[in-house]
């Protein structure tokens, strides 16, 4: 009896438990052996280290294939400005910076909640710099790096990237000296690309060019993780939006979805136990659009435009169970989740949403 008196209150043990573990200790991608799951090398012998769920749409693709060809579908569908300033938001060990790097854009912004994906990110960033100087196209891309949490909070991360105040946190003066900044020529490494750590930047009204250090962003760009950032992926869409640059600024991100039934008893209780096991805020699985087009009514209501969602679903979860349970153990385990994930009616959706030139009228 006693045994299962503490099995019925490890709920509630791990519910009080969690204010008081550091963020950085939840982050389930900090026990990833990305290593392993990747088979084949790139310059200088450094493994590539994709952990995504994969685009797996050709037979016999490796893990590594399948991811990277997620990334660069995410990159096409957004349809975003090639060459304006582009934030990448939990962007692992740094692959898919180097997708945006090939486009050469004014600014590349990368964060990521982890010191170690940021160090791994920056030394792949600067050989692959090198390798492009001695091929003589070297890059003139000035990449800003961050270590903060996806979502921002309020007078806490005053130097993260989602603040629409970033560059003018103190007024006038703020704005002065950051102006002043611009008129100096930018530090370049030998790599021709800069690196530098959250330094000021903006999303302003004032709308200025890409190449402006508080210039908005022409791209929020999230590959196959918004489920995890807190409070809800609704939440997290509508700090990006002031961010964005008027009128033509594209939110693009991977999504889970949930079936209708886990939002309602006896599932409900389920994954409010299950998702902060895996890092997933509770409201991201229980309050989850039941629809593709409910979904795209959500974020029409935050305040987007052109808002498009599609379902990839039949090219994700089968070919990452397979890949998975073929290669045994705790892999194996995982594998039969993601099956589990297809056979029950999870969808694996791809959102691409547009700041309006002006805002919407608020909807009643």
């Amino acid at each position: 009896m006693n045994l299962l008196l503490l099995l019925a209150a490890i709920p509630l043990i791990w519910r009080l438990a969690l204010p008081f573990i550091p963020e950085e200790h939840l982050d389930p991608y900090r026990y990833w052996n990305s290593t392993a799951l990747n088979t084949h090398k790139g310059g200088f012998n450094e493994p590539t280290l994709w952990r995504n769920l994969g685009y797996w749409d050709k037979p016999n693709s490796s893990f590594t294939q399948a991811n990277e060809r997620l990334a660069r579908k995410l990159l096409q569908f957004a349809d975003a400005k090639k060459d304006g300033n582009t934030l990448d938001v939990a962007h692992g060990a740094g692959d898919s910076l180097l997708i945006h790097l090939e486009s050469n854009p004014a600014q590349l912004h990368a964060l990521t909640s982890l010191e170690d994906e940021t160090l791994q990110a920056r030394r792949k960033l600067f050989e692959r710099a090198i390798i492009q100087k001695l091929n003589g196209f070297p890059y003139t891309t000035e990449v800003k790096m961050h270590t903060l949490p996806a979502t921002y909070k309020p007078g806490v991360h005053n130097e993260h990237p989602l603040n629409p105040m970033r560059g003018f946190v103190g007024g006038g003066e703020a704005a002065a000296a950051a102006d002043e900044e611009e008129e100096e020529p930018a530090a370049e490494d030998d790599a021709q690309a800069t690196f530098s750590d959250d330094d000021d930047a903006s999303a302003s009204d004032s709308q200025p060019p890409a190449n402006d250090p508080r210039a908005p962003f022409d791209l929020v760009y999230v590959l196959d993780s918004v489920y995890h950032f807190p409070p809800s992926v609704e939440a997290f869409a509508a700090q990006v939006l002031p961010a964005l640059r008027k009128g033509s600024g594209v939110l693009a991100y991977t999504d889970a979805l949930p079936p209708p039934s886990w939002s309602s008893l006896p599932l409900s209780l389920v994954g409010g136990f299950v998702a902060p096991l895996l890092a997933v805020p509770p409201a991201n699985l229980s309050h989850r659009p039941k629809t593709l087009d409910e979904y795209k009514a959500l974020l029409e209501r935050v305040g987007y435009t052109d808002v498009r969602v599609e379902d990839w679903s039949e090219h994700v979860w089968h070919g990452i169970a397979d890949n998975l349970t073929a290669r045994g153990g705790w892999w194996g385990v995982a594998g039969r989740v993601f099956g589990f994930a297809d056979k029950t009616g999870w969808r694996y959706v791809a959102v691409r949403a547009v700041r309006p030139a002006q805002a919407a009228p608020k909807q009643e």
